[in-house]
């Protein structure tokens, strides 16, 4: 039973001219096999495989890694994804939690404080109900409803940044003399800017050419 065990590794390992007599082998010729994958069967392993006792077989892996090369050698590389993960992350966080901070930081800087009796440069625009052909758009047309704090559009009413809804004023130089209040709110309006209400664009053009795009307002009670 073990010499039948022998012939076979010594024919799988592709060295013949061995004779065997119990558990050692007289080598008449040797020859070492082709290579194949890069590795060639050594005679050396086959003698250290003879001395082994009987019971003790040579994994036959050990002749690939008793001649392995470098080249040979798979390499393993392993890609660290946490990082990555983690750089996203933290920047998803700081989109979430920055952008609320600075717009309040770039509200407050826009929108001091104002009290009865300041005056402040302020720029000036106007909106409508009704478009009359040839006049300036102005800041748009169709505002014919209810305003920002809840009223009914009329003469007089404003648009303001949200930070001064309530607040009454009137316009230095005003061919209306009007009292506004700040009654309502605009997309493009922020800051201290305010956007007057007109029936139509027609009289809101005629007052913006009277006034200008700039203006001196003071705050009332």
């Amino acid at each position: 039973m073990v010499s039948g065990v022998c012939v076979g590794i010594a024919i799988v390992t592709g060295l013949s001219g061995y004779v065997f007599s119990g558990s050692t082998a007289t080598v008449t010729h040797a020859q070492v096999a082709p290579v194949r994958d890069g590795v060639a069967t050594s005679t050396e392993v086959f003698s250290r495989w003879l001395k082994q006792p009987l019971g003790e077989l040579v994994p036959v892996a050990s002749a690939a890694e008793l001649h392995a090369t470098p080249e040979s050698t798979p390499q393993v590389v392993t890609v660290e994804m946490n990082s990555v993960s983690a750089a996203q992350t933290t920047d998803s966080a700081l989109v979430v939690t920055s952008t609320p901070a600075a717009k309040d930081m770039r509200s407050a800087a826009a929108t001091p404080k104002m009290i009865a009796g300041d005056r402040s440069m302020v720029s000036v625009s106007f909106y409508y109900c009704e478009e009359a052909r040839g006049f300036a758009s102005g800041d748009g047309g169709g505002f014919c409803g209810i305003v920002r704090d809840g009223s009914r559009v009329r003469s007089g009413v404003a648009a303001c940044d949200v930070a001064y809804l309530g607040q009454r004023f009137q316009i230095e130089g005003d061919p209306t003399a009007r009292t506004y209040v700040c009654a309502d709110t605009g997309s493009a309006v922020h800051g201290l800017h305010r956007d007057i209400w007109f029936l139509d664009n027609r009289d809101g053009w005629n007052w913006q050419l009277s006034v200008g795009r700039n203006a001196v307002i003071r705050i009332l009670p």
